[in-house]
């Protein structure tokens, strides 16, 4: 966890979580990051707005691939599409769905 709560729980730490939105957190994440699914230690991601609002927490691997590509989804999205037409097979058979929130086959089935 980055930076320090107070022993009341509810001041926030620099990242603009408090101490019982992370233990929320954690709990309903199951001690997982949010994105890869993997239980190590977790950061907390926030926005960078002012003041900043926590989203979920995050491996630190995940963490820093968003503030690579600059937080910005449609950065993201075409990553994602460049990594599916420059893979090989079976995954270059792979398209991101219309809406770009998930991947499908070329016959328009989700793939998990």
């Amino acid at each position: 966890m980055r930076g320090k709560f107070k022993r009341n729980g509810l001041s926030r730490n620099k990242d603009g979580w408090t101490k019982a939105q992370w233990e929320a957190a954690q709990e309903r994440q199951g001690g997982c990051c949010a994105i890869c699914g993997d239980k190590v230690k977790l950061c907390s991601d926030h926005t960078h707005a002012d003041p900043p609002v926590p989203r979920e927490l995050l491996c630190r691997t995940c963490n820093s691939g968003l503030g690579m590509f600059r937080d910005n989804p449609r950065l993201l999205v075409i990553a994602a599409q460049y990594l599916v037409e420059h893979t090989p097979e079976p995954y270059t058979r792979l398209v991101l769905s219309k809406h770009g929130d998930h991947l499908e086959d070329r016959d328009g089935v989700s793939v998990p």
